[in-house]
């Protein structure tokens, strides 16, 4: 193939920037009946030429709902956060080459039930929060110099889970565009397995015609050539295929879609498997006329599963064991606006714990973390938000099930969680319902479903309910049952989808976790029973809501709400973890005790306590990873040495002195310069000796300069009120976080932090280059295709607030008043008599006579090398339209006039050479009403 291939490409806009925010209600505007009933006519801030520059300037990922003040009046599922409506509002233009082009709206995270309105058309409406929203936005777009219009309203009325739901357009917004002959990469389906030894790599896709082609034409498309690229980089294999003969879709005498197909042969391939993140990259190109018209790459592993209802769990022929974590969206003060590095450090956790499993509860999760999670090599269990097969829920399943085939790291579908109908044979149907519909798109993966009552225990086996109904039997909870259920089921394997935390309270300063009641031998009965799959624990990290006290719900979660890690991180190290582990939990500073519990978490035999250089004690580590020891509390050096064999391991925990500065590090030293990248910085207070004070509470804030800016300030007190600023916070057990954004500029970054403590400082890297991170590259290779360019900010452009004169008999002078100070006088006059109107359009509804309009904007920021101009996109009647410019002594400098002679409704354009950014000026018209309706019928902008 030629060169010209490589060089075809998708270009991807992101929107991220330039979003107006409110969570007023919009008063009911005047409306016109009969308008109003047709296209693009919507009258509320969806409208065009809704005024919203009083509104909020936001950036996205945006969570308005996190740095509230919390109110003990409110949800307790919603952590005691107000849930109100909100509305969001971006303008943005398109090239006139982009006529040719499909364009695709993404949306990948919408709070609330919400509306999504482009160009006062409504484009979807929708119930989940969670799910990314596609629209193609081909047909209600402008090109060239005019705007285009994103409102999206959130209803926050309903609540969709029990636990935190945020508020906002809380993850990526962008635009997508194409060739409008193209691979519908919804339909595209990659399934691997293994043959007579060899591997065969089946793609199965759609090509799609986005206004149809005519069939036997000579625009028919030619064909497709396809490419198959190991994980190294390396081409191991490509394919040519015809699409003429596979036209599967006609309207009339057009082809709208052609379904096509094709296998390769990979011997001996790179197996994705736990840790082992191998992927493969299929990149397909279609041709129309012997031109590329579309290509489209898509990352997949090859590797086998299989859920043995005798020996549970088997990834590439071997018995793994599960070991994974459920997860909520949010993190801390980010709220639900997390991104990628968020997502990244929790998986180099989970691994850092000898964890292999990220449960998704309750819903679709952020592509970014399925990216990762193949990258990484972390087992998924996926999960749609609602129990239903009604429309809503049978759309969302599909959705999901499609979105997310291809990654390798998706090893079962869950269809819900802990439903009241579980138990009930209505439950059986509707399981059984939504099973078939995942086995249509998908019959290369299990399904389960988490389940905590309704399991039967072989007390009433006649019964069939949801259980019946799923491949893998899951489990929240009922360790003690386990065995029941087993012989309710036994031929089908079971998983905990739901179990205890190793550890059930907060650890406070210097307590040790108690153990939760049947964590532990939840885990002993996966070890002992090979039908058990294995365990998701709840929760992986303290997540907002679903606390019956101001806080965070934390259940000695081995992750804080900031990300860090707990106490209880080392009790699962040392339990999965074949390495030394040892660590000593909580600090070594004084309390009220004068004799404490000190708890040693170890996978070794035996722990060796010093206590400032004495040997206190020797003990021996229990099953529970734990050595306790109980010691008269003395200032200094808490020393714990833990001995295997020739092995040899040691922790150290030091009383500390006063707290007097701050220290600070980034946990990167270099970021891309791309305005999206979020920098993390911890905060410690350290006393003169350089020590952590586990005990400090200091207020701290955040500065930096103009290279980045300021996300939140946080820290991982579960208990913790939110600060009424972003940039401050105070430090919880002597640490916490920062997160900042960075910009578009390369440099290096200072960020400060000042405060009650001596302050500090840290320096980071802002480079145009992504950073070298080979560990990622699968994640980069899945968004290679794109072209991305950030749109740019383009402000309301609309011209609102007109002041309206009387009917006069006779036609006014345009020019009167108009002359230097003058009219600043008859302006003042003409607004104690005028009919003020906010919103247009406003219609002149009387028979015969003259009306003047006037109104004073400035001239907003012009594009370079463009000259700006006024656009009246509808003026009913004849017209005289005069523009002057004035200084800021109110003397006339330059005038346009413009003569408009139609009656009937016309777009009228005045450019206006020679004005600039910043220019006052004065635009009045004087509009002849002879019939019934004259006047500015449409909206009237600047284009700039």
């Amino acid at each position: 193939m030629s060169d010209e291939i490589l060089k075809i490409e998708r270009e991807k806009v992101n929107l991220n920037a330039g979003w107006r925010f409110t969570t007023r209600e919009p008063r009911q505007q005047d409306y016109d009946a009969y308008r109003l009933t047709k296209t693009g006519a919507e009258v509320s801030p969806a409208s065009m030429s809704y005024d919203d520059h009083s509104w909020e300037k936001v950036c996205l990922p945006h969570d308005f709902m996190v740095l509230q003040e919390l109110d003990p009046l409110q949800r307790d599922y919603n952590g005691y956060l107000e849930q109100k409506n909100c509305w969001y509002r971006r303008f943005f233009k398109l090239s006139k080459d982009d006529k040719k082009k499909r364009l695709v709206l993404h949306l990948d995270g919408v709070s609330g039930e919400s509306q999504i309105w482009v160009n006062g058309c409504l484009m979807l409406a929708r119930h989940s929060a969670y799910l990314d929203a596609v629209i193609d936005i081909t047909d209600v777009v402008r090109f060239g110099d005019a705007v285009n219009l994103i409102a999206v309203y959130m209803d926050h009325s309903q609540m969709q889970g029990w636990w935190y739901q945020g508020g906002g357009l809380y993850r990526d917004v962008w635009l997508e565009k194409m060739n409008r002959i193209y691979i519908d990469e919804q339909d595209l389906q990659i399934i691997t397995e293994e043959r007579e030894n060899k591997w065969v790599v089946k793609a199965c896709f759609t090509v799609r015609a986005r206004y149809g082609w005519l069939e036997n034409s000579k625009c028919d498309p030619a064909g497709v050539y396809a490419t198959v690229t190991d994980p190294k980089g390396d081409k191991i294999g490509e394919i040519k295929a015809s699409l003429i003969e596979n036209h599967s879709c006609k309207s009339g005498p057009c082809v709208k879609s052609v379904r096509s197909s094709m296998e390769f042969q990979i011997e001996n391939p790179d197996l994705w498997d736990i840790y082992q993140g191998n992927c493969y990259r299929l990149d397909i190109q279609i041709s129309e006329n012997g031109q590329i018209c579309d290509r489209y790459q898509e990352c997949f592993g090859i590797r086998s599963i299989d859920f043995d209802s005798e020996n549970g769990f088997y990834l590439n022929g071997k018995r793994r064991e599960i070991r994974g974590f459920c997860f909520h969206e949010d993190e801390g003060n980010l709220g639900l606006a997390v991104e990628a590095s968020v997502y990244e450090r929790r998986i180099r956790y989970l691994i850092g714990m000898g964890a292999n499993a990220y449960r998704c509860s309750h819903n679709a999760p952020a592509k970014e973390l399925l990216d990762l999670c193949d990258t990484y090599g972390i087992l998924v269990m996926d999960e749609t938000r609602r129990f239903d097969t009604g429309e809503v829920g049978r759309k969302e399943l599909r959705q999901l099930v499609r979105r997310d085939r291809n990654h390798p790291s998706v090893i079962m579908w869950s269809l819900g969680n802990e439903e009241p109908w579980q138990g009930e044979e209505r439950g059986y149907r509707i399981a059984e319902t939504m099973k078939n519909l995942v086995y249509e798109l998908d019959p290369t993966r299990p399904v389960t479903m988490a389940m905590h009552n309704g399991l039967n225990g072989g007390s009433d086996e006649e019964t069939m309910t949801a259980a019946d109904a799923v491949d893998v039997v899951g489990v929240n909870y009922n360790h003690e049952r386990l065995e029941e259920i087993r012989r309710r089921y036994p031929n089908k394997p079971l998983i905990g989808s739901e179990t205890l935390n190793l550890a059930d309270t907060v650890v406070e300063c210097g307590n040790h976790y108690s153990g939760s009641e049947g964590a532990y031998e939840t885990l002993e009965f996966a070890r002992s029973h090979s039908y058990y799959s294995g365990t998701f624990a709840w929760a992986g990290a303290d997540y907002r809501g679903e606390h019956r006290n101001l806080g965070f719900f934390t259940d000695a979660c081995p992750l804080n709400c900031n990300g860090g890690k707990k106490d209880g991180f080392y009790q699962y190290a040392a339990r999965w973890r074949e390495e030394p582990i040892i660590h000593i939990c909580g600090h070594w500073n004084a309390t009220e005790e004068k004799e404490r519990e000190v708890v040693v978490y170890s996978n070794m035999e035996s722990i060796e306590l010093y206590l400032n250089k004495k040997l206190w004690k020797i003990e021996s580590v229990n099953n529970r990873q734990q050595a306790v020891f109980h010691v008269p509390y003395q200032a200094g050096e808490l020393k714990a040495v833990g001995i295997r064999k020739e092995e040899r391991v040691s922790d150290v925990c030091r009383t500390s002195g006063e707290a007097c500065s701050f220290r600070v590090h980034s946990e990167k030293t270099e970021y891309p310069a791309d305005g999206e990248s979020r920098i993390t910085v911890w905060i410690e207070a350290v006393d003169e000796a350089g020590n952590l004070v586990p005990t400090a509470s200091h207020i701290f804030e955040v500065r930096c300069g103009n290279l980045a800016e300021v996300v939140c300030a946080d820290n991982a007190d579960p208990y913790c009120g939110c600060f009424p600023r972003k940039e401050e916070m105070c430090l919880y057990r002597g640490s916490g976080k920062a997160v900042l954004k960075c910009g578009r500029q390369e440099g290096k970054l200072t960020v400060h932090i000042t405060g009650m403590l001596k302050e500090a400082s840290c320096e980071v890297n802002l480079v145009s280059r992504k950073p070298d991170n080979q560990e990622t590259r699968p994640v980069l290779i899945r968004r290679e295709i794109y072209r991305t360019e950030h749109a740019p900010v383009i402000e309301n452009p609309y011209i609102n607030d007109w002041f309206v004169t009387h009917i006069y008999q006779e036609e006014p002078d345009i020019y009167e008043y108009t002359t230097d100070d003058n009219y600043i006088y008859w302006r003042k006059s003409l607004e104690m008599a005028s009919q003020l109107d906010k919103e247009l359009p406003f219609y002149f509804s009387k028979g015969g006579g003259y009306v003047i309009y006037c109104m004073e904007p400035d001239m907003p920021l012009i594009e370079d090398e463009k000259m700006g101009a006024i656009v009246f996109e509808e003026i009913t009647g004849e017209a005289k339209i005069l523009i002057s410019m004035r200084d800021y002594s109110n003397q006339i400098q330059k005038r346009f006039f413009h003569e408009k002679k139609e009656v009937e409704g016309k777009a009228v354009r005045i450019p206006l050479p020679e004005i600039v950014s910043g220019d006052r000026l004065i635009v009045k018209l004087v509009i002849r009403g002879n019939h019934g309706k004259c006047g500015i019928t449409g909206p009237v902008r600047f284009e700039m």
